[in-house]
């Protein structure tokens, strides 16, 4: 029961706490007022004020009504718990009043309101308005003054402020709420007042005007019968729709604009959806129960990711909504198959038609997914990435099956500790991934000559045709031991956290030293299959590859989940949710996780507060970039290459050797996650989210130039082995300040001053409860370290370099820019897949002649091996993307009925087709 009255609270709390000016509430649409009994007990007027003013009891009233509303609710200084004030679901600091007498004044306290040099509130302002005062004048000024002070005094005097621990507040129980039966409407804000001074909004507007700001008062009708009676949702809302067509007065507040349908949906009882997200960023258990309340009707709307496309069978769905159309005909069978699967009496596929040339053409034919043919599925043998993986499940495969022979284990279900640990033989002198390690490095006695047989035989007709199956094992072998390297890196930091945490802490049951075992057991019982398959070592065709896990664990969840202790399993569609984890691929991770952003899971609003390192703490300076992953990423002006190094010690580019220039370095940290403080709670206030600015990648290839098709419109290459560099320099492009004793991050401001967190002792992320001390980083100065988080990913590329109809190499960034978009976009409609697969670019560069010119890169997102095969269509592309670039709407620059979808919504002032178009004049 308390657990409802505490609900109950909090959102009468999120829709009373403040009363907004021009957002639309209860109060502001006319349909509830707030009053305030313990002023009923006043029956006189102060004798200064009445001398000044002539206020009546009443106007008296008013002016103390206005004061609680626009100034003591808006200021937070209401007597709230803290549980429920972290929920209200917007900022409101706790804060307590003093005298606007008070000289000094603590962080949470705020003075009453009274006029002091060159300073005015809002309050002030209608008082002088109403009396006709002159704020600049002395006297003027301590006659308003006097009424402040007195409506202070007056306030205190009738309880209805009370004493708090530093000043005083307005208890909850001193509020309450009554229908509006008569209000005004105000000039400034056009929404409805229950309460002015002699006729004058308490919205007093910056140059105001005595005449103009008069509202007009007017009568509000209140619906006949509470709640109308009936039980029915349906005979609610039609007895609801009947009362507003015969009631007389609600046609003249329409057509004033106060009677909006906000006040329909009261009036209606309308009923509400219960919403919630299906997603891999969910938990396994929340996910089961999301979808057992789905299936008994407690939740009627799931919004889902394509993991919902992928086979899960929940059954009574009557409704598949899809927010844009899916790239091809089998995806969009395959989601509208999700509704209609157990006998429902009705099956609906809604899709909404974004304005890009794919989902119109879906929508001038809706029945193209039933019409299209399927082509089967094409296997390319070209990337060395897919075939990898491939020989690394095939060796894996083979070598689990021969050490758990007659174990009944199955290597489905091995978890991480088994391989990695030997948790399963602990008499074993070496781990068994160490041992496969030396089983795969070129020991034909061990892996068998069937076996290297077998080898051959997957890579025929591959990339790695020519390559020998012993060599083969042994890029497996070399694979695994980096993968090893990072495992035990993750493992052996929990290890070392939880001693360090032991050591200090006064009670051995502290909840962080608990939490840090759950995450040892997550992964100590991770599957070994979906921790490979999750670090690519496996083939996970359309899934992201290195993925970075958020650390959302927090001192409540940690507590929730131990209740539920034993109740938690993994699932196979959660496969990027690693251990239980929101993860995300690193380049949409160091954006959306950035220290100091906010990041939303599943309605919980979540602040990362610092980074995961790699757990081995450096001793002295010099060991920061060896322990740390600190790195250079360097990029040369003269021929475009990038690259990174350890030290910079030889600046020169790696491909034309010229010099490198300082401000083309970034020294920068790889982040192997990212974290929460454990001790800050999560909330619901969605208003303050943080904007990490994108940054474009750094881009590096290297391998032999071709001749188009035509070779006098240019050149390309491809890769297998591109390289990325991905970055994020925090929202004013500065970076980030790292405590590299315990991964506390945060962005540093356009000041270029240090982080507030770090101009003080600070605590660490992970510490317990009892622990008092600060970090040690705190005390070393070079452990406070200035960099930008980033990484290098290897992935296909495909670098183009045109030539425009007058023969001079394309060296227009927006042009250039514009014409990948349409490529990407083209190259991926060739594929049947989502364009969201690729990403484009284009950077400075050099032709033979050392020309200057723009390259074009197109590049995987999630290493799936498709762009390295661009070159193979390139000459059919250069046609479609042109058509493409001619827009049905014939836009100025960029539209989504041409080349603008969302994920170029950060290009927008960087396209310009008419540009593009002008380069092939001649095509």
């Amino acid at each position: 029961a308390t657990g409802y009255l505490t609900l109950a609270k909090t959102l009468i709390l999120r829709e009373f706490a403040r009363r907004p000016s021009r957002m639309q509430n209860l109060e502001t649409i006319g349909m509830i007022a707030t009053a305030y009994p313990g002023l009923d007990v006043i029956n006189g007027v102060p004798e200064e004020v009445a001398e000044i003013t002539g206020f009546s009891v009443g106007d008296w009233r008013d002016f103390l009504k206005i004061c609680l509303d626009y100034f003591v609710r808006r200021q937070g200084a209401l007597e709230i718990d803290a549980t429920v004030r972290h929920w209200i679901g917007f900022r409101l600091p706790r804060k307590y009043l003093v005298s606007g007498r008070e000289e000094q004044l603590a962080n949470n306290q705020v003075r009453w309101p009274r006029l002091r040099t060159r300073q005015t509130n809002k309050i002030a302002k209608l008082l002088a308005l109403c009396l006709n005062l002159n704020p600049e004048d002395n006297a003027h000024r301590d006659h308003i003054n006097t009424i402040l002070d007195a409506a202070w005094v007056n306030l205190i005097k009738v309880g209805v402020l009370q004493p708090g621990a530093d000043g005083y507040q307005l208890p909850l129980s001193h509020l309450a709420f009554i229908l509006m039966r008569e209000g005004w409407i105000c000039p400034v804000t056009r929404r409805v007042l229950d309460v002015t001074l002699r006729g004058i909004t308490p919205h007093v507007p910056k140059t105001p005007r005595r005449e103009s700001d008069k509202c007009e008062k007017i009568e509000i009708p209140v619906y006949d019968l509470p709640f109308s009676g009936e039980t029915d949702p349906l005979k609610q809302i039609e007895r609801g729709r009947a009362w507003l067509r015969n009631e007389r007065l609600i046609e003249f507040l329409r057509a004033k604009g106060v009677w909006t349908s906000a006040n329909d949906r009261v009036i209606e009882l309308a009923p509400y959806y219960v919403t919630v997200e299906h997603s891999a960023q969910i938990d396994s258990q929340k996910l089961s129960r999301y979808e057992s309340d789905f299936r008994n009707g407690r939740i009627n709307i799931l919004s889902c990711s394509t993991t919902m496309e992928m086979g899960i069978d929940i059954g009574g769905v009557s409704l598949v909504g899809m927010n844009n159309v899916p790239p091809h005909p089998a995806n969009y069978l395959q989601r509208a198959g999700r509704s209609g699967r157990r006998g429902e009496g009705r099956s609906v596929a809604a899709t909404l038609c974004r304005s890009n040339p794919h989902d119109q053409a879906a929508f001038a034919n809706s029945l193209w997914a039933f019409e299209h043919s399927i082509s089967p599925p094409r296997v390319a043998l070209d990337s060395p990435t897919i075939v990898e993986r491939h020989v690394n499940a095939f060796l894996l495969s083979h070598y689990l099956k021969k050490r758990l022979a007659g174990a009944g284990k199955e290597p489905v279900i091995f978890t991480c500790g088994a391989f990695f640990l030997n948790e399963n033989d602990s008499d074993a002198k070496q781990t068994m991934a160490d041992d496969f390690v030396k089983w795969c490095k070129n020991r034909r006695n061990q892996i068998g000559r069937k076996t290297l047989e077998a080898l051959a035989s997957i890579v025929r007709r591959s990339v790695f045709e020519d390559t020998p199956p012993l060599e083969l094992a042994a890029r497996t072998a070399a694979q695994m031991s980096g993968i090893i390297e990072q495992w035990n890196i993750e493992w052996n930091g929990l290890l070392v956290t939880e001693k360090e945490i032991r050591d200090k802490a006064i009670n051995p049951d502290e909840p962080v030293l608990r939490a840090i075992e759950y995450r040892k057991r997550r992964q100590r019982d991770e599957f070994l299959l979906r921790e490979l398959t999750a670090r690519g070592f496996l083939p996970a065709y359309g899934f992201p590859r290195n993925v970075v896990a958020f650390d959302n664990m927090t001192v409540s969840e940690f507590k929730r989940r131990r209740q539920n202790a034993g109740t938690e399993t993994g699932r196979e569609d959660n496969l990027y949710k690693r251990r239980e984890l929101p993860n995300r691929d690193i380049g949409v991770a160091l954006r959306e996780y950035a220290p100091g952003s906010q990041v939303v899971i599943d309605g919980l609003v979540y602040r990362s507060a610092g980074i995961t390192l790699n757990w081995k703490i450096p001793a002295d300076r010099d060991q920061v970039r060896e322990v740390q992953n600190l790195k250079i990423a360097w990029r040369c002006i003269e021929c475009g290459a990038s690259g990174s190094m350890r030290w910079a010690n030889d600046l020169r580019c790696r491909q034309c050797n010229a010099g490198l220039d300082r401000k083309h370095l970034l020294n920068y940290l790889e982040p192997a996650g990212f974290a929460v403080d454990f001790y800050e709670e999560p909330g619901n206030d969605y208003t303050s989210q943080h904007f990490v600015p994108v940054q474009p990648p750094w881009i590096g290839i290297s391998g032999e130039w071709q001749p188009l098709g035509n070779p006098d419109l240019g050149r390309f290459r491809v890769s297998t082995e591109g390289n990325i560099f991905v970055y994020s320099a925090g929202e004013s492009g500065l970076g980030y300040a790292v405590c590299l004793e315990c991964g506390r991050c945060a962005p540093v401001s356009a000041s270029n001053a240090l982080p507030r967190v770090f101009t003080e002792p600070h605590r660490k992320l992970r510490r317990s409860q009892s622990e008092a001390a600060f970090c040690p980083g705190s005390e070393n100065e070079w452990k406070i370290t200035r960099v930008v988080l980033g990484a290098e990913v290897r992935t296909d590329i495909c670098e183009i370099q045109l030539r425009g109809y007058n023969g001079e190499w394309v060296n227009d960034s927006t042009a250039a820019r514009t014409i990948g978009v349409a490529l990407r976009d083209a190259f991926a409609a060739s594929l049947g897949i989502q364009a969201t697969e690729f990403d484009s670019f284009a950077h400075p560069s050099r032709t033979e002649d050392g020309s200057p010119c723009r390259s074009i890169f197109i590049f995987d997102r999630f290493a799936a091996g498709y762009s390295s095969r661009a070159g193979i269509f390139l000459n059919a592309l250069i046609p479609k993307a042109i058509q493409r670039l001619h827009c049905p709407a014939n836009c100025d620059s960029a539209c989504p009925r041409c080349i603008l979808d969302f994920d170029q919504r950060f290009e927008t002032d960087r396209l310009d087709r008419k540009r593009a178009l002008e380069l092939f004049q001649a095509v």
